[in-house]
């Protein structure tokens, strides 16, 4: 009798389990790159339901100035996912935001999702990385990244020219588009001449109300030999 009670015990967990939601997100924490003062900042997050019973969003709590979608009293089939967007905006404040949102749900294991969005509101510009490593793609003989110099005031930024510490690091711009004002960098390093391992410099040089130079390091990922790794 006691093998018998055990055994019913030990279906009826396994027949909860079966049916228990779990909740994932891919990229519950995420930087943006630079934004300007008095911009809307928007995120849309990926809610995932890896488990085999349905995933029921109980509630959503946001920052004051945050507003996200309505997704409360929504469920989440077995292996489906729902879009939860996010927004706020950045009014006159300068330099790094975060703003944070709380998902409660049914998954037993995991209650409560906190999701994290931050961004770099800038005041006159912005570069972003600060610091750029470069990265190879699979046969390609290059090593390359970009950068991005947004205009953040009513100030008109010019880019004038872009000096590089090293004869093999190189760079072309075009205007960022899409309704912003700036440029982006594309960087490039011939894999063959490029020291792995050493930081070199990118000065840019542009002018928004007078002369700015701005100094960017910049370094090739190096291999155990000494030589460029491959990415």
């Amino acid at each position: 009798m006691g093998l018998l009670i055990l055994s019913g015990g030990a279906a009826s967990a396994a027949s909860d389990g079966a049916s228990t939601p779990s909740v994932f997100v891919e990229a519950p924490s995420i930087v943006l790159g630079p934004v300007g003062q008095n911009e809307q900042v928007e995120h849309e997050f990926r809610l995932e339901n890896r488990g085999k019973g349905d995933l029921l969003i109980e509630e959503v709590r946001a920052d004051c100035d945050v507003v996200t979608g309505n997704l409360a009293g929504h469920r989440i089939g077995s292996g489906s996912s729902a879009v939860l967007p996010a927004r706020w905006e950045t009014g006159d404040h300068r330099g790094p935001m975060k703003r944070a949102i709380e998902v409660e749900t049914n998954d037993p294991e995991r209650p409560v999702v906190r999701l994290e969005i931050g961004a770099w509101v800038c005041q006159d510009f912005a570069v972003h990385p600060q610091s750029l490593v470069l990265s190879r793609e699979a046969g390609s003989a290059v090593f390359s990244g970009t950068l991005s110099l947004l205009q953040c005031s009513d100030e008109r930024l010019t880019l004038a020219r872009v000096d590089a510490s090293a004869t093999w690091l190189r760079s072309s711009a075009l205007p960022l588009g899409a309704g912003r004002e700036g440029y982006r960098l594309t960087v490039i390093a011939d894999g063959e001449a490029a020291k792995g391992g050493a930081v070199e410099v990118l000065s840019l040089h542009f002018d928004q109300g007078g002369p700015i130079v701005v100094d960017v390091p910049v370094m090739v990922p190096v291999a155990s030999e000494g030589r460029t790794a491959e990415p």
